[in-house]
């Protein structure tokens, strides 16, 4: 269960560890294809743990007292710049993604990383790598 707290992050951090080396090894080995893709998963999952640890604190409706409003907003003051690495180190992905296919336009021929290509320019297009 996570919750916007500092262990929560580091308990994501230490889950997610393995994942992000195994993608930076694919990464490493230079080949275009597979570069892709592994770019393309790192940042997807470095923007949905971005999204989870975010939504841990919840929406208020329209009719919360101010109380309310101001605690979100200090929840929120706290935990963003927390996330902030996280959504960075995606957008970087999703660019490398872009910068890849650029130097090899046959990628975007091949299913698999056509569909990468496309996911990470809308993410960038976007600003936010949070769908």
């Amino acid at each position: 269960q996570l919750v916007d707290a500092e262990a929560s992050i580091r308990d994501v951090d230490a889950a997610t560890a393995a994942s992000l080396a195994m993608l930076d090894e694919v990464v490493a080995s230079g080949q275009p294809h597979w570069q892709v893709v592994a770019l393309h998963a790192e940042g997807d999952l470095l923007a949905t743990i971005s999204k989870r640890m975010l939504a841990t604190i919840p929406a208020l409706g329209a009719s919360a007292p101010q109380s309310a409003i101001e605690l979100h907003d200090s929840r929120m003051a706290l935990l963003a710049p927390r996330v902030q690495p996280w959504l960075d180190r995606a957008q970087q992905a999703f660019a490398e993604v872009d910068r890849i296919e650029k130097a090899h336009p046959d990628l975007a021929r091949q299913q698999q990383a056509a569909a990468a290509i496309t996911d990470s320019r809308a993410r960038l297009a976007a600003g936010v790598a949070i769908r």
